[in-house]
């Protein structure tokens, strides 16, 4: 088998380009069979740091989550309390206002009302500890 048949088996097996497939098997002094282990083995370390990526993602979005769910969106007047909400509830609202016209304008109504009489919105919880 030449270089040329080699080159093309590595490309078809490995899906490479005709450089990458030439490096490969320079790499492994002309012998399909360890550049095709070589391949192999670079494929699986990145399959494998993919995923350990994918697993710190998971985790930095399950930590947000949570921290998530702890926190309250609460509505004052002064000191006084006058509606309190959890914060995965308050962001569905905002998504919701973002989707729908007829709700964004109650809650731009809402809003307008609300600074009308002086409240204020507090984020009470994890979200604002970081």
């Amino acid at each position: 088998m030449n270089d040329l048949e080699k080159i093309d088996e590595l490309r078809q097996r490995m899906r490479l380009s005709y450089t990458e497939a030439k490096l490969a098997l320079d790499a492994a002094g002309g012998d399909l069979i360890q550049a095709l282990i070589s391949l192999e083995r670079e494929a699986g370390s990145s399959r494998d740091q993919l995923l350990g990526k994918g697993k710190e993602t998971w985790e930095v979005v399950k930590d947000g989550v949570i921290k998530a769910s702890k926190a309250r969106v609460k509505l004052k007047r002064g000191e006084k309390v006058l509606f309190t909400l959890p914060a995965p509830v308050g962001a569905l609202g905002l998504v919701g206002a973002l989707a729908s016209t007829p709700i964004a304008v109650v809650g731009l109504a809402g809003t307008a009302l609300a600074l009308a009489r002086k409240c204020t919105l507090e984020i009470d919880g994890e979200m604002d500890k970081g």
